[in-house]
């Protein structure tokens, strides 16, 4: 089943995580955790 909370919460980290690496590929990366 689809965890949407647990999604959310990486979709946030992720946000997170791209605010301070100004890095296409980390992005892209941070996005599929």
């Amino acid at each position: 089943m689809f965890d949407f909370a647990s999604y959310h919460r990486a979709a946030t980290l992720a946000d997170a995580i791209n605010l301070l690496a100004d890095n296409p590929q980390a992005q892209i990366a941070c996005r599929w955790l």
